[in-house]
């Protein structure tokens, strides 16, 4: 045997010792690529989200009245496709929970849209003509219009409001406006004996709130009313004292890209202004054929109603005609992305009076002012590159097992 065979014989040798040391060095570093993806994009997650609810209805169990109970909402919208240049959600009507055996409108918008060039990702829901029976009184609650609204802007620039019919619902026949108020009633109007009086408690609220901080952003609208009785029978006893119903009409909400992502040490201070000019969509509503009782009449506000105006110290959206009558749609202005109304023939929509910011209760609250400079926008780790890398990771580790196979494979069939 030749010296140099011998020499490549011990070559062999030490290659194929080497060969398991060389397996596992691939396999650490496709490992190693994989964990630190997944780590990448679990802190570079989207946090935007936005839904919208038409309605969200709860009829307290009430045997005393005779009526069972029942929970349910009707259209819902969910977050659209972010990963898209836009996308939208334009809502589920199928109601699948049996709402509109309770509840109908004359139409109904349930809307979520998004637009990467602008960056705004936007919640709608808004209702004309809204009727509720309950325990056979049909109308028991009538709403003439409603719109509610919640809208990212733009990077940590948020803008909500909530509104209906000129703050006003009525409820039995009688005119509610915001806040708590409590009134005689008598059987009849509850759908119950003559014999039958006491008190009904109306809790009315259009909730609207903004959270702007450096660290969370996001925006919340809804409408909701409550109603309460305490009944006594016609010898005195008592009937019933407690909830018969719940419901909040268009609720939307949407969490926006703030300027910081969170982390433990993050603050929580971020400077709020008046916003420059954006752009705002305008969609036009669904119209559906609602199905409560034959004798439910299409609602209109009471003449007496007064219709609140803007306050001067705080801008508010103002209404203005749209292409739709029926349902309104927002539209910009040149200083603050306000959203506009159309107002119906037989439901004047108000514009809202004072505003308020940090998310608190009341009427349009102004966005805070979107940054000047070209942030990232915050996407979450996504698209062809992730998955290159992805299919990079999983090859080298394949590739290392692989090695290791056959360093195995060689040992074993040595003599």
């Amino acid at each position: 045997m030749s010296e140099s065979s011998a020499q490549a014989r011990e070559g062999r040798k030490l290659d194929l010792r080497a060969l398991p040391v060389w397996s596992f060095s691939v396999i650490i570093a496709g490992v190693t690529a994989l964990a630190l993806l997944f780590a990448q994009s679990s802190q570079g997650a989207d946090p935007r989200t936005a839904m919208a609810v038409g309605i969200d209805l709860t009829i307290d169990d009430a045997p005393e009245l005779g009526v069972g109970g029942f929970s349910g909402a009707w259209v819902t919208a969910g977050t659209p496709d972010l990963s898209q240049s836009n996308g939208e959600d334009n809502g589920d009507y199928s109601d699948p929970d049996g709402v509109k055996t309770y509840a109908g409108a004359a139409t109904q918008l349930v809307h979520t849209s998004w637009d990467a060039t602008s960056g705004q990702l936007t919640a709608r829901a808004n209702a004309t003509a809204f009727t509720l029976k309950w325990n056979g009184v049909s109308p028991f609650i009538t709403i003439g219009s409603l719109d509610a609204y919640a809208q990212c802007v733009k990077q940590n620039a948020i803008l909500a409001y909530s509104r209906s019919n000129t703050g006003i619902v009525m409820v039995a026949g009688m005119n509610f406006t915001e806040g708590t108020r409590t009134v005689t009633v008598t059987g009849p109007q509850l759908g119950l004996p003559s014999g039958v009086t006491g008190t009904m408690t109306v809790d009315y609220e259009q909730f609207e709130s903004v959270i702007n901080t450096a660290t969370e952003a996001s925006a919340e609208a809804y409408v909701e009313v409550s109603v309460s009785v305490d009944l006594r029978n016609a010898d005195g006893s008592d009937r019933y004292s407690g909830r018969i119903l719940n419901m909040v009409l268009g609720h939307v909400e949407v969490s926006c890209q703030p300027r910081i992502m969170p982390s433990p040490s993050s603050s929580s201070a971020s400077p709020t202004a008046n916003p420059t000019g954006s752009p705002s969509p305008t969609i036009t509503p669904h119209s559906i054929t609602p199905t409560p009782s034959s004798e439910s009449p299409s609602p209109s506000p009471s003449s007496e109603s007064p219709s609140p105006s803007p306050s001067s110290e705080s801008p508010s959206p103002s209404p203005s005609p749209s292409p739709s009558s029926e349902s309104p749609s927002p539209s910009p202005t040149t200083e603050s992305p306000s959203p506009t109304e159309s107002p119906s023939s037989s439901s004047p929509v108000p514009s809202p009076t004072d505003s308020s910011s940090g998310g608190s209760s009341g009427r349009t609250t102004p966005p805070a002012s979107p940054p000047d400079d070209d942030d990232d926008d915050g996407l979450a780790v996504t698209g062809s590159t992730v998955f290159l890398v992805m299919l990079g990771g999983v090859g080298v580790s394949m590739l290392g097992v692989a090695f290791l196979a056959l360093a195995r494979h060689r040992r074993e069939s040595r003599p």
